[in-house]
């Protein structure tokens, strides 16, 4: 379900659609000619050996003919002669075309000796009809080369071949050369290249396999100029796959979009050398840019302050979100140039795909958050959270981000005695902490070296942002004892972890800033150890700021999380230290509700869970569920990698 969504994605690209479906129209056009011209060989070899009387009963030569023709779609099929032998009409070409055609008329001589309906057939008829088939098909190979190839300008050339994607390549070198190979002797793409890119003066003029390298990147504009009345004017510079310092790739990507040409990069490690024979054939891949970042659900809680915080550091960033809670989350940032904003929901598969054009580095905020929120609707909480997120990390691979950063929970941990650390079981409490679980796992399967997933495990937010919730814990006290003067704590001797939003924010510069290879497959949990409180120590120090509040504890808490977290890892990783103490975020949201600064928590702005009832589930319609997601929300263990 999941490739086959992530194929509709690459269909839903505007570059993308014109190579991939003018591709598999051509190759099914092609299989359907060769077939009717097969069956129409086998009826003529009948009328020539027959005569009049082959089609004197109607019903006979059209099941011969049914079963000649499922022969031959079977054979070339197997053999793949109909896709491989229809650009160039050449002696190896015919050879193939000979072999699937004498291939199927074997078969069919022997279906014809051992059934008896078919028993009226003489057996020269086959032979026959091979004679024919070899000569109509190749005819019309050699036609289609005449068309194609030739001074021929009829007006139905078109409909034979679509109009390829002309290319540059930067870099006269052994990896350009093994390019060339490929489209010379695959049939699978629909690409062309038209000259070579080359920084390198000694390399000028140079030939590679009859491609000339026509300048430097310094001479892109020249170039593109010098084929402004050529009907082969390219449309891309394709760059190496890797090896480019950083700064010459930018350079060489500015220089490519001044001269109008898209930039995009080969995929990693010759991939298509491997995929060249394959159906789908090969795909350029979108050359990222490292100061671009998207940001899923980027007006929410923690996205409001982590937005800002990136468009600071002078990175362009992109947010994807529904927009759920209104404008003001981003009011803060609105209208800041390096910001775009898209409006949609991150599980269609167009949006995803055209927001990570271009894109470096992916944060997914995104989903369904809090214990409530995610038991209104179970299936739609996993579609959101677990099949979206495999959706995105799927897409983003493939689109050639290089950075996955994914927002998970210590949640994950659940009740346990200990103190826990990334490499303890998982022992989830509730459907939320299950689906990050089962997020994990499915992107950690995704990580490879030119795909670098990090998950950080987020304690116990608290604190103000541009969207403040009011359905976590230190922040509805801090409301209750405000604006009712009591503090309810239910579960008083419960463990928890606690970082403020600011520095759940910062922590996630950090891991984006951090060299790739220090985070890439990594898991962190994001908090200070001095931060684990029980909740009647929470309740205490809100009291110590609202001193006419009481404190009432109730024993009977359903609420079964109990867990003390270590951030030792993140610390010595990462440097990571949180730069708030929680009697100082108690002291903000206090101020904050104080000065009504915010509405009253109770209103459904403040809350994920009174939200989503507010608009009803039915506002985020649910994807198809498959019943892998349950599987990976029932593991107990990640097995961390050994550095």
């Amino acid at each position: 379900m999941i490739l086959s969504r992530l194929f509709d994605s690459y269909c839903e690209d505007s570059h993308v659609t014109r190579l991939v479906f003018s591709i598999y129209i051509r190759r099914l056009g092609r299989f359907l000619l060769d077939i009717a011209l097969s069956g129409l060989s086998f009826l003529l070899a009948m009328r020539l050996r027959l005569g009049s009387s082959a089609f004197s009963d109607g019903q006979i030569p059209l099941g011969m003919l049914v079963i000649f023709s499922g022969v031959c779609a079977v054979v070339y099929l197997k053999t793949g002669f109909s896709l491989r032998s229809w650009r160039f009409v050449s002696m190896p070409d015919i050879f193939v075309m000979m072999r699937g055609i004498l291939i199927a008329v074997a078969i069919f001589m022997i279906v014809n000796f051992l059934m008896a309906p078919l028993a009226a057939v003489p057996r020269s008829v086959p032979l026959i009809a091979c004679f024919i088939m070899i000569s109509t098909l190749g005819g019309m190979r050699a036609l289609y080369r005449c068309l194609v190839e030739g001074s021929l300008s009829l007006g139905f050339k078109a409909l034979l071949r679509a109009q390829p994607h002309r290319l540059l390549l930067y870099g006269a070198n052994a990896e350009t050369d093994a390019f060339f190979r490929t489209l010379q002797s695959e049939t699978a793409h629909s690409y062309q290249a038209v000259g070579i890119i080359d920084d390198d003066p000694a390399s000028h003029d140079r030939c590679i396999r009859g491609i000339k390298v026509l300048g430097g990147s310094a001479d892109l504009a020249r170039v593109v100029k010098n084929f402004a009345d050529s009907p082969v004017k390219p449309a891309s510079l394709v760059l190496p796959a890797n090896g480019l310092p950083q700064h010459k790739l930018r350079e060489i990507v500015d220089a490519a979009a001044a001269a109008g040409l898209r930039a995009v990069r080969l995929p990693p490690r010759c991939d298509f050398l491997r995929k060249a024979g394959e159906a789908s054939g090969f795909e350029l891949i979108e050359v990222t840019d490292p100061d671009k970042v998207l940001v899923i659900g980027g007006a929410g809680y923690i996205g409001s302050i982590l937005v800002e915080k990136l468009l600071n550091l002078g990175l362009e960033v992109t947010v994807l979100d529904g927009m759920h809670y209104g404008e003001q989350p981003l009011s803060r940032v609105a209208g800041h140039p390096a910001l775009k904003l898209i409006r949609e929901d991150f599980r269609h598969i167009e949006v995803i795909t055209r927001a990570m054009n271009g894109v470096r580095s992916v944060i997914h905020l995104g989903g369904l958050v809090g214990d409530p929120a995610c038991a209104t609707d179970p299936d739609l909480t996993i579609d959101i959270n677990v099949t979206g997120t495999k959706l995105i990390g799927e897409i983003a691979k493939a689109r050639g981000v290089r950075r996955f950063i994914f927002a998970s929970s210590c949640s994950v941990y659940g009740a346990c005695d200990e103190i826990v650390d990334e490499e303890s079981r998982f022992n989830p409490q509730s459907l939320y902490a299950r689906s990050k679980v089962a997020s994990e796992a499915v992107l950690r399967s995704l990580n490879d070296p030119e795909f670098a997933v990090t998950c950080l495990r987020f304690a116990t937010i608290y604190g103000v942002s541009g969207r403040t919730r009011f359905d976590l814990v230190v922040n509805l006290l801090c409301a209750k004892a405000v604006r009712d003067g009591v503090i309810t704590v239910f579960g008083e001797d419960q463990w928890r972890p606690f970082v403020h939003v600011e520095d759940v924010a910062r922590a996630i510069v950090m891991t984006l800033q951090t060299p790739v290879g220090l985070v890439a497959n990594e898991t962190f949990n994001v908090g200070g150890n001095d931060q684990n409180h029980t909740l009647g120590d929470v309740a205490e120090l809100i009291r110590s700021q609202v001193p006419e509040a009481k404190i009432v504890s109730d024993a009977n808490c359903p609420e079964k999380r109990n867990y003390r977290v270590s951030f030792r890892k993140i610390q010595a990783r990462l440097g990571f230290e949180p730069a708030w103490t929680l009697e100082r975020g108690i002291a903000q949201v206090v101020a904050s509700v104080r000065s009504n600064e915010v509405g009253h928590y109770s209103l459904p702005e403040y809350s994920n869970v009174l939200s989503l009832k507010l608009r009803g589930t039915k506002s985020l319609s649910c994807f198809n569920i498959t019943g892998w997601e349950n599987e990976l929300m029932n593991i107990d263990h990640i097995i961390p990698t050994t550095r």
